[in-house]
């Protein structure tokens, strides 16, 4: 797990065409949900961000398992798998508590992994919430 803080890497993951990656701290990364190319949740004008675009990325970032809190339809979690990233789906309504079982599996999940990276769809709310 990386240890120390790349500003640079920072600096380059920052880019919603790359997916709005963010190593928050060596245990976690926030970004912007995937979207399969042909996904119903794609809005009009929209960059999507399949996951093939993220896996190695997220490979190169150490990340270990994806935690994935919005709709499980929205991209094919096996290109994360293939990768080598374990895969959950922690779906529960955005701009809502996560329900306690929710909270209990991420703390399960997050200790038995390396480094997590978490997602909702923008990457904010949901995934703000539960790292913290």
């Amino acid at each position: 797990r990386r240890e120390s803080f790349d500003a640079q890497l920072y600096s380059d993951l920052d880019n919603s065409f790359i997916g709005d990656i963010h190593q928050i701290c060596p245990k976690f990364v926030a970004m912007k949900g995937p979207l399969s190319l042909n996904s119903a949740y794609t809005k009009a004008g929209e960059f999507a961000c399949p996951p093939e675009m993220y896996a190695p990325l997220l490979v190169h970032l150490e990340v270990t398992c994806v935690i994935r809190l919005n709709e499980p339809d929205s991209y094919d979690k096996g290109e994360f798998e293939r990768a080598g990233i374990a895969h959950h789906d922690l779906y529960f309504d955005d701009c809502t508590a996560p329900p306690d079982a929710v909270v209990e599996r991420f703390l399960d999940i997050c200790d038995r992994e390396g480094t997590v990276a978490v997602h909702c769809r923008a990457g904010l709310g949901r995934t703000g919430t539960l790292i913290a």
